[in-house]
């Protein structure tokens, strides 16, 4: 085989690699990306107080009586209890 057959099979195989690389970026990046499940909640505790909207206690009650999925996020620095809690499941 002489050097400009080699050079142009080297460039050939170069050139599919390359495209071969980009495909599979292609792919990746329009893939769908996974949403949240059905009946998934998502509870804020924003207040730092023990009973009312937007405590813990409110939080896991929702969470208990969510029929799939339930996320709490806890949104203040501080939480005053002046009972205990209802168990978590």
């Amino acid at each position: 085989m002489s050097t400009k057959q080699r050079i142009a099979v080297a460039l050939g195989v170069f050139v599919l690699l390359g495209a071969l690389a980009f495909l599979g970026w292609s792919y990746e990046t329009k893939r769908a990306a996974p949403g949240p499940a059905a009946g998934a909640v998502t509870v804020d505790v924003t207040s730092p107080g023990d009973s009312g909207s937007g405590t813990l206690r409110e939080a896991l009650f929702i969470a208990a009586a969510a029929k799939g999925q339930a996320t709490v996020v806890i949104r203040t620095k501080t939480i005053t209890l002046q009972a205990g809690l209802p168990p978590l499941v």
